[in-house]
């Protein structure tokens, strides 16, 4: 039976819609896929950033591991997995503060990013020990609370070496694990041979980067947590949906992850993750957002950038929009010339809602009862009023006045 190899362009669609597990197995397999898997679009249903990454049903995560040398004994708590950390350890096993402090483009920072060593930090841990040895019950110890008060005491011993210029007995290498619902989970070791955070940088940019067409994602999901997310520069992502914890606000920079293309928005999900986040998550139309979890674009940016004809903003007060801020978005929807109708709901009114006729004579306006009519080009006027109501409501729309 003869069979023909498959075309190039066959090669191309078919990758496309493999599961993204298979792609990978199939490029380190066969070089000569490798540049094809790069070039063709990648199709995600689910991305989950965190301290590690998930794609749909795999999860990577990046630890370093504290191998304990043939006749060091092993901790009890390295047999239940505390023997990975997050950090750079230095030769005497304390973590590097600065690493995980450092930037590099295209990171994703956020909110509690900014870490600090306690100022006298041997007496902070003994004190926090002794604490936890104290609320043990008095009948019967729970197996994890041991554990993790010798890995607190683990890293004690570490400033203690670093105090008494001690090397740390145990042996540092990088474990990978791959983790795919269903399957064997894989491990692979590497050589500690740069900082943590290259590593991970390395890891999104094997998972992400390399790509001329950003990576197709049904949800993306961003987890609160207090370590910068290492990625790959530029735009990765062009997304349907995005889901944000409550406590990221609107400070995380995840936008500089999200090609043009994802906006508008199609879904926003915003909620607590609590362990079981499906229960909790409250989802909201893309065209009803609240400031808290918009990203790091300024309000004004993204309201300008979002091609919603319909749009509100939650949850305002007057550091989100200053006064001279609300005369920008006017100015600015009148110079788009097109129909919108934007809500921006203050928690409470603010002092400027009181400068109503100020703004009528600074865009020469029509006073029509309690609303301002604003002449634009054409038949269309921009329409601004505030509904005295908590919350205080200021509504700009385009009106169409017939000719």
């Amino acid at each position: 039976m003869n069979s023909k190899p498959l075309s190039y362009e066959s090669q191309k669609i078919l990758m496309e819609y493999l599961p993204y597990m298979t792609r990978m197995k199939l490029s380190r397999c066969c070089p000569s896929l490798r540049t094809i898997e790069k070039l063709v679009p990648l199709r995600l249903n689910n991305v989950t950033l965190d301290s590690r990454f998930t794609l749909d049903n795999t999860e990577f995560c990046l630890e370093v591991v504290r191998k304990c040398p043939d006749g060091v004994p092993v901790p009890e708590c390295f047999r239940n997995g505390y023997d990975g950390v997050m950090d750079t350890l230095d030769q005497h096993g304390v973590p590097d503060i600065e690493d995980r402090n450092s930037w590099t483009p295209g990171d994703i920072v956020r909110r509690n990013h900014i870490a600090e060593e306690a100022e006298e930090p041997i007496p902070d841990l003994e004190q926090r020990i002794n604490h936890l040895k104290a609320m043990l019950p008095e009948e019967g110890v729970y197996a994890n609370d041991l554990d993790y008060i010798e890995m607190l005491e683990i890293e004690l011993q570490a400033f203690k070496n670093r105090r008494d210029n001690i090397f740390s007995p145990y042996q540092l290498v990088y474990r990978l694990k791959v983790y795919q619902e269903g399957q064997v989970t894989h491990i692979f070791y590497s050589d500690v041979d740069m900082k943590y955070s290259a590593k991970s940088k390395q890891l999104a940019e094997f998972l992400f980067g390399g790509r001329p067409v950003p990576i197709s994602v049904k949800k993306l999901t961003v987890k609160p947590g207090d370590r910068t997310l290492r990625m790959p520069p530029g735009p990765i992502f062009k997304i349907r949906g995005l889901s944000l914890s409550y406590l990221l606000h609107n400070n995380i920079n995840a936008a500089s992850a999200l090609h043009d293309s994802s906006f508008p928005l199609e879904k926003l999900s915003v909620g607590s993750f609590e362990p079981d986040d499906r229960n909790c998550s409250i989802v909201r139309n893309a065209n009803e957002l609240s400031v808290r979890f918009l990203m790091d674009r300024s309000i004004i940016g993204f309201i300008m950038g979002n091609e919603n004809s319909k749009l509100t903003i939650r949850g305002l007060d007057e550091n989100d929009i200053s006064y001279e801020e609300l005369i920008e978005i006017i100015t600015q929807l009148r110079a788009r010339n097109r129909d919108i109708c934007l809500r921006l709901l203050f928690d409470e009114a603010p002092d400027y809602h009181n400068r109503f006729d100020n703004i009528g004579r600074q865009f020469q306006a029509d006073r029509i009862d309690n609303y301002l009519s604003v002449p634009m080009e054409g038949n269309l006027h921009l329409r601004i009023e505030f509904e005295r109501t908590l919350p205080f409501v200021v509504r700009l729309s385009t009106v169409r006045i017939a000719m």
